[in-house]
């Protein structure tokens, strides 16, 4: 072999060296900032480094929808940020329907490689949180039947194929069941059926059909992770005596439902612009009949993105709202990367919320919440398109910014909710 043949051998040996990359597939590969990751055909795993996160307390799973792949969602700044929050990692897949043994039993097992490739066994005890969208509710849904005991909690959104299968009723398992009333009939009424027999049978669950929105994810995922944010902290709260081990699993809390909030349960109360939402121990009727949610926080945001008016010219675009979020880009969207990096700001910065009003009735003022904290007013103009930066503190694990439009009659009308974070610091 020839000195060229030996020093282009160890120019390839030091790129790789110099990249992080993993020198064996069954290796982790290793990044800048000291995070690892590693990858196979069904799963995907980020974790932060073991100084940055020497316990983790559990699983983000992020559902792919069919025929799609959320392995990449693993690196999504916006979901990387709020793991470490919260000392959770990431897992994303390419799989089936986890409902059926034959897509779980194709998935399990690669499941188990990248957590054992990232050399962290308390995973493979780790409760976790459930984020699907079409089939990845239908994922969400079999890992709650699986692990009941291990699922914090879950959303289904928008899925067809959520069926009783293999394990137990996840009813004690609180959950967000999300459909689009444009969607397929087959779709909606899956998720609708679904969702009513586990709360005819007192499961902690709220159901809500997105007005204007077909199959795509609309509004959910802002919802979604404020809805993770209320029911984290009661389910599984802060115990670094509460944690998983290599051969052990923590406890979770079940939840007192009478100590939740309740919410509109059909079209016939989100239509009216404002639903009824309200706590459960002053409910007069009965509490199955309408959805449940953890805390007065998430009643707020849950009545922010699901009521709506039947005014025709508010549909599609307008999904039946007088406030129409138009920025940053894309806000009320799913967190693609574009929309990841507009809803994270700069401490000590100010944030830029931008709407505008849409055929609005008479009104004499609007006020904007940072989930159930009033942190701006606009007074009665006859402006209809508006951009406030807003001071943000930066202390809290996230914001969920929604506004609120008081009409001359005293009636209320919403926007959708926005999800965002403070950038957190480089090391």
């Amino acid at each position: 072999m020839t000195r060229l043949s030996f020093g282009l051998i160890a120019l390839v040996l030091l790129t790789i060296t110099s990249l992080s990359l993993p020198l064996s597939a069954d290796e982790a590969t290793t990044h800048e900032d000291g995070s690892v990751s590693h990858q196979t055909f069904r799963a995907a795993i980020w974790a932060p480094s073991r100084d940055v996160l020497p316990v983790i307390r559990g699983i983000l799973f992020l559902g792919n929808g069919a025929g799609s792949d959320s392995r990449d969602s693993v690196h999504n700044p916006l979901l990387q940020e709020w793991a470490v929050q919260h000392g959770f990692v990431l897992v994303g897949m390419r799989g089936g329907n986890y409902c059926d043994d034959e897509h779980w039993n194709d998935f399990a097992p690669q499941l188990k490689t990248v957590i054992d490739a990232i050399a962290r066994p308390e995973l493979h005890h780790a409760p976790f949180l459930f984020w699907g969208h079409s089939n990845g509710g239908q994922q969400a849904y079999g890992m709650a039947r699986r692990f009941p005991e291990r699922a914090i909690a879950f959303i289904v959104n928008k899925g067809r194929g959520q069926r009783k299968g293999a394990g137990v009723d996840p009813f004690e398992v609180p959950a967000l069941w999300i459909s689009g009333i444009r969607d397929q009939d087959v779709r909606r009424e899956n998720v609708l059926t679904m969702y009513e027999d586990g709360r005819a049978n007192g499961a902690p669950w709220a159901f809500l059909e997105e007005n204007g929105q077909g199959h795509g994810m609309g509004n959910s995922q802002h919802l979604a992770f404020a809805f993770f944010e209320e029911v984290l902290p009661l389910r599984y709260p802060l115990d670094r005596n509460n944690v998983p081990t290599a051969n052990s699993a923590p406890t979770l809390v079940t939840l007192d439902q009478t100590e939740g909030w309740l919410v509109g349960g059909g079209h016939d109360d989100w239509s009216t612009g404002y639903m009824t939402i309200g706590p459960q121990a002053q409910f007069n009727g009965d509490p199955l009949s309408m959805g449940w949610v953890p805390t007065e926080r998430a009643a707020i945001l849950f009545r922010a993105s699901g009521s709506y008016v039947t005014m025709r010219a508010l549909q599609r675009n307008r999904r039946g709202k007088h406030i129409h979020v138009t920025g940053p880009i894309g806000a009320a969207d799913r967190f693609h990367d574009t929309l990841a990096e507009a809803v994270r700001y700069e401490p000590g910065q100010p944030f830029t919320y931008e709407f505008s009003l849409e055929r609005p009735p008479e009104w004499r003022e609007i006020r904007i919440y940072d989930y159930d904290q009033l942190i701006h007013t606009i007074p009665a103009s006859g402006d209809t398109s508006f951009s406030i930066d807003l001071m943000l503190d930066p202390s809290r694990p996230s914001h969920a910014i929604h506004a609120e439009m008081e009409l001359n009659d005293g009636e209320r009308r919403t926007s959708l909710v926005l999800f965002a974070r403070a950038r957190s610091p480089q090391p």
